[in-house]
This record gives structure tokens, sequence and C-alpha cells, in this order.
């Protein structure tokens, strides 16, 4: 992701910011950003608002992201803490992003170019596929 969507995620989203960004040791994964394109940015910051804001308003839930990233094709998002209600919104995340272009935005479905994986609309399956992008 670009480096300024990731700040303005981390400016506005405490429980994204990295517990310890000395890269000597590294208590979690988000000292290295949100390895994903950009794509999935709106639907990211979709999901980091509900959570946001239930957190707020039931300030004993204890929540810290750990990594988000693209695997297999699909937004991964590992945390810790949470309730029930995160968990859902975090499912929903992972579920558009498996029919959402992670480089647009557009709707897009499940690519496979020699077992890598990518969900891509047309226009950016066809590039990938030819080894463009």
């Amino acid at each position: 992701m670009k480096k300024e969507l990731e700040k303005k995620l981390f400016e506005e989203f405490e429980f994204l910011r990295p517990d310890n960004p000395n890269p000597s040791f590294i208590s979690d994964l988000m000292v290295f950003g949100i390895m994903c394109d950009d794509g999935w940015f709106d639907i990211l910051y979709e999901a980091l608002v509900k959570i946001k804001k239930h957190i707020e308003e039931n300030p004993e839930i204890k929540f810290k992201v750990e990594e988000i990233k693209e695997k297999y094709g699909e937004l991964r998002f590992y945390y810790y803490g949470g309730d029930e209600y995160i968990e859902k919104v975090i499912d929903e995340l992972e579920k558009k992003s498996r029919k959402t272009c992670e480089i647009c935005g557009k709707p897009g479905e499940l690519r496979d170019r020699a077992g890598w994986y990518k969900t891509l609309c047309e226009k950016h399956a066809e590039l990938w596929l030819k080894g463009d992008i």
C-alpha cells in the first residue's frame, strides 16, 4: 500500500500502530506496513471505522492489529483481542476482498498465475497474467 494511504490509516486508527517500531526487535508485523495493493484501501477503511466506533462505545474492549496483508488472493487481517462484533466486521472485510480488485478497487475475482493468486478485475487480470504488472 502506498505510504500516504498507510500514514492516513496509522494516524486515524491507534490500534494499527506498531507497539515497538524498533526494527531490531519486532513485536508485531505492522512495522512492515500494510502489505497489499491500494485497491483494498476503501474496504479496509470502512471496516476500521466500524471497529474504531465500536471500541469507542465499548472502552473495555482491548484490540490490537498485528498484521494486514494479501495472502492467496485475499486480505488477511491478524489481530488479538476484540469481541464477536469485531470478528464479524473482519470476516466481512475478508469476504469483500475476495470480490474486489486489489489494484483498483473495482469488482474482481480470484485469478491464478502458476500457483500465485490475486483478486483482480478483468483489466488488471489481463495485465497480470501477461506479466505486465
